[in-house]
């Protein structure tokens, strides 16, 4: 039952988090369709914290660490996604392989939450 509450925090906080990331980062995307220097730098640098956290999920032994740190990947590729109008754009500005990236992410919360014996369905 534990796993089940903890999961439960895990989901709010990710809810929470991907809200706020990606208000802020609708906030500062321009009004144009094209990233500019200031919004790629803010996509390159959310797509950093991205690979971050792909690199812990895959680290981390404990498969509720693992789901949490896939979600807040995950959470900040969509928040990238929202200053581009594609993932050519998102690559192109930042060198990071978008698709890649969150397939490995969504890879990773499967994985994790197949451990902790949630559907996937769930997640």
């Amino acid at each position: 039952m534990p796993k089940v509450n903890s999961f439960v925090w895990v989901c709010i906080a990710t809810v929470v988090t991907v809200a706020l990331v990606a208000g802020l980062a609708k906030a500062a995307s321009p009004s144009t369709s094209k990233l500019n220097g200031a919004s790629a730098a803010g996509a390159k640098q959310l797509l950093e914290s991205a690979k971050r956290f792909s690199m812990r999920a895959e680290q981390n032994k404990s498969p509720l660490e693992k789901l949490s740190n896939a979600h807040f990947g995950l959470a900040y590729i969509s928040a990238a996604r929202v200053l581009s109008t594609s993932d050519k754009e998102l690559e192109d500005a930042s060198g990071v392989r978008v698709n890649e990236l969150h397939a490995t992410l969504r890879l990773q919360q499967k994985t994790a939450s197949d451990a902790l014996g949630l559907s996937s369905k769930a997640v």
